[in-house]
């Protein structure tokens, strides 16, 4: 049969196609592109906060309860995290870098599709999904890698994006993930509820319903274990006589922390204060999925959250900001290219743009992943445990140690941060002891001081059953 006059029907395939190519090809290139940048994660190590969260993982995932057998101060959503991490890619201590690496991936490559609607430019959407991620891999070194903060700052873009969609399968999926960032990082919690607040009335019950989900199944897990009621202690009245213990602790860091994140992120920072200023008073056309008002308001609740959490602080919180700062740099230099008559180098300023946005953390990017760990002190360390009887240890100090020994800790309550622990936590872990003592303990000099100082009962249970070890100090 015939085509009728006007019809071009052999062009359909190719015109789908090229169509198919287009969707495609920049979430890919922006996936790529966070890959690529991110590989060199994959083999750093473990130290301080994360390592023990990979311990703490994997006795959860042997059936131990968190707070109750296994206590820590942090969110639920991180051992969670941890245990995802371990099912999905084993015990290796790279398995929360490949977790991170491939969400990563996923929000740059999601981020660059869901703007397709809103910029027309298929480079500036791939320059938007990699600006949402990159300033993470390029500047965070060992201490900062697969940081809470970091997690929590994807589920809130994941959230935001599915909000955003127009679909109440995505807004009901980007509900849950707000919860899920709340239930990471507590500095979350009010920017969570601030898109929750300000997304498009018609994605709002949806959202909100995801989110009451997430909790509830959180809540359950740990009904279901049987460790609500310390998980309750201690997210609450623990919290209270640890800050009389150690006041001030998140005022003190907070100064440092900001410049460290200036230091490496001030273009980023800049273009997306001009953002804030293009968009909210002028009532400019911005390509983001929510107006830049709406946008600077989760800005600021971040921002709160982060300088009134308690026992937080630190450099690596402010990745929390890090996507919503990408999203605001990545519309200014849309807006500012948009009106080149060169449309042609487009594309080629577009990338030249980005790579000055991010100029400040390029140079660390390399350095950051290849700087020597473990640290001295832990390698120090670990030269002794060859000479240690087999049995439970236990580490005052950073728990990279515990984790390179490959020995199960003595007791429910590590060793980490013991400078925030109120008196009733030593007597706890004296009473773990007492049915399971540790054949080794391990002392590091700030911490020794300090049992010696507050923990005087500790401390004396110390010195009336073990010794030093000779030739290996710190070791008892």
């Amino acid at each position: 049969m015939n085509a009728e006059p006007g019809w071009r029907t052999a062009s359909r395939p190719a015109a789908v196609d090229g169509s198919l190519r287009a969707l495609a090809l920049p979430p890919m290139i922006a996936a790529g592109l966070v890959l690529a940048f991110g590989w060199p994660t994959l083999a750093v190590p473990l130290n301080g906060d994360t390592a023990l969260f990979h311990i703490g993982a994997g006795r959860l995932l042997e059936g131990d309860a968190l707070y109750r057998d296994w206590w820590d101060l942090k969110a639920p959503g991180v051992y969670l995290l941890h245990m995802l991490a371990r099912l999905l890619f084993g015990s290796a201590e790279s398995a929360i870098h490949v977790l991170g690496l491939v969400m990563a991936a996923i929000a740059a490559a999601t981020t660059t599709a869901s703007l397709r609607p809103r910029m027309t430019s298929a480079a500036a959407r791939t320059a938007t999904g990699v600006l949402v991620v990159a300033p993470y891999l390029l500047a965070a070194g060992a201490w900062h890698l697969s940081q809470p903060a970091y997690f929590a700052g994807l589920a809130i873009l994941f959230g935001l994006l599915g909000c955003a969609s127009g679909s109440r399968p995505a807004a009901l999926a980007g509900g849950g993930a707000l919860m899920l960032a709340a239930s990471i990082k507590f500095s979350a919690i009010a920017p969570a509820l601030v898109v929750l607040l300000v997304a498009p009335r018609g994605a709002r019950p949806a959202a909100i319903s995801g989110a009451v989900l997430t909790l509830a199944a959180i809540a359950g897990w740990l009904t279901a274990t049987g460790a609500s009621g310390e998980a309750w202690t201690t997210l609450t009245h623990w919290r209270d006589l640890a800050d009389a213990v150690h006041p001030g602790a998140t005022a003190s860091h907070l100064p440092d922390a900001a410049r460290w994140y200036l230091d490496h992120h001030l273009f980023l920072v800049a273009a997306a204060a001009a953002a804030l200023v293009l968009g909210v008073p002028a009532r400019r056309p911005l390509a983001l999925p929510l107006s830049a008002a709406r946008l600077g308001l989760v800005l600021l609740a971040s921002l709160a959250g982060i300088m009134t959490e308690r026992f937080a602080g630190w450099p690596f919180d402010f990745f929390l900001i890090s996507p919503l700062l990408g999203l605001l740099a990545a519309a200014t230099l849309e807006h500012a290219l948009r009106a080149s008559p060169a449309s042609r180098w487009r594309p080629a300023m577009t990338a030249l743009g980005s790579i000055l946005i991010l100029a400040p953390a390029l140079p660390s990017w390399w350095h950051a992943h290849t700087a020597a760990v473990p640290v001295p002190a832990v390698r120090e360390a670990a030269a002794a445990l060859p000479r240690l009887p087999d049995g439970p240890i236990y580490v005052f100090g950073d728990p990279q140690l515990l984790m390179v020994s490959g020995r199960p800790m003595a007791g429910s309550v590590h060793g980490w941060a013991w400078e925030l622990q109120p008196a009733t936590m030593a007597a706890r872990l004296l009473a773990d002891w007492a049915g399971d003592p540790p054949v080794a303990i391990h002392l590091s000099p700030p911490y020794e001081k300090l049992l010696r100082e507050r923990y005087r009962e500790l401390a004396d249970w110390i010195d009336a059953r073990t010794r030093p070890l000779p030739g290996h100090p710190g070791w008892r």
